[in-house]
């Protein structure tokens, strides 16, 4: 099972690295194929990937704090 942290970590980089539109045509593909593919386990994780890079694309996402 992926964490919430790892969610909002891979949605940042996805913004970065490929910009909003990019990442969240990526989510919704994604979202897209578990729903057809029937893998209810796996639905919700990409339904919140979706939803946190419409989060980041919109500069509503904080900053993740720096460990040390």
């Amino acid at each position: 099972m992926i964490s919430t942290q790892d969610l909002v970590t891979t949605a940042k980089f996805l913004v970065a690295r490929d910009g909003a539109d990019h990442a969240l045509a990526f989510a919704a593909n994604g979202l897209e194929a578990m729903t057809a593919a029937n893998q209810q386990a796996l639905i919700p994780d990409w339904r919140a990937l979706y939803d946190l890079i419409a989060e980041a694309a919109m500069g509503r996402l904080q900053a993740s704090p720096t460990l040390h």
